[in-house]
């Protein structure tokens, strides 16, 4: 029987009282509470460097011993993953979305100022170079969107070394160091790292499910599509599905 030990309250968790839904629900709460724990962490550990007083460990201990969520959530595999994926699953998602506004706003801003000048005497011009900038435009913001996420998942993680990067598994520059001691610039440098995962994977994620998303669109005008193989691969498919006249 495997059991977990709060230390500090005194206080022993008997993982097989904790139900499988119980440990979730933990989980979302300890998420939430891992999200302020991250930001202050980081403002700690830079009030550290050079001098190395342990404000950090001071903070993390403080966040640790507020409830027993993380305990429970620790109990279940399933309240680890969704611990993790709402500690970084939020301030990710609006990290990408508020760098992902910025740069949209600074290229519109930028486009506006310089092509759409009434005074301008090649303004037909600038206006087709402000549409062709347009696609450009979104793989921009996209790409803004990814780094912020990064930035935003570096900042707010809990304990980056309790969630682990990719480097961890597959090994290479990310890997986490987890060392023993409370070394403040070990400690930023597992943070660059995660967030530096974080803004890869970002990408990785959003490519993917742009890529089904015109993949989708693109079956679902299979039979109005001009193309030739395309009237083809519908007529095949028609005869698999059933229609109404």
């Amino acid at each position: 029987m495997v059991t977990l030990i709060d230390t500090t309250l005194g206080k022993t968790l008997d993982n097989q009282k904790v139900g499988t839904i119980e440990s979730v629900l933990s989980g979302v709460a300890s998420g939430l509470i891992q999200i302020p724990k991250g930001f202050f962490s980081l403002g700690a550990t830079l009030m550290d460097l050079g001098v190395d007083q342990g404000r950090a460990a001071r903070v993390e201990s403080f966040f640790d011993d507020l409830t027993e969520f993380d305990e429970k959530a620790e109990a279940t595999a399933a309240g680890r993953i969704t611990e993790a994926l709402v500690n970084i699953g939020i301030p990710g998602g609006i990290g990408f979305k508020v760098a992902s506004r910025m740069a949209g706003d600074a290229m519109k801003a930028a486009r506006n100022g310089k092509y759409v000048k009434l005074s301008n005497p090649k303004l037909k011009e600038g206006m087709d170079k402000a549409i062709e900038l347009n696609t450009r435009g979104k793989t921009n913001k996209f790409i803004a969107g990814a780094l912020g996420g990064g930035l935003a998942e570096g900042v707010f993680v809990g304990d980056v070394e309790k969630v682990g990067t990719f480097g961890d598994l597959v090994g290479g520059p990310t890997a986490v160091d987890r060392a023993t001691d409370d070394d403040a610039t070990r400690e930023l440098l597992n943070r660059v790292k995660f967030g530096v995962e974080g803004a890869l994977f970002t990408g990785v994620i959003g490519g993917t499910g742009t890529l089904v998303k015109k993949l989708t669109n693109r079956n679902k005008q299979l039979d109005v599509a001009n193309s030739k193989l395309d009237r083809f691969i519908d007529r095949v498919a028609s005869g698999f599905r059933a229609r109404s006249g």
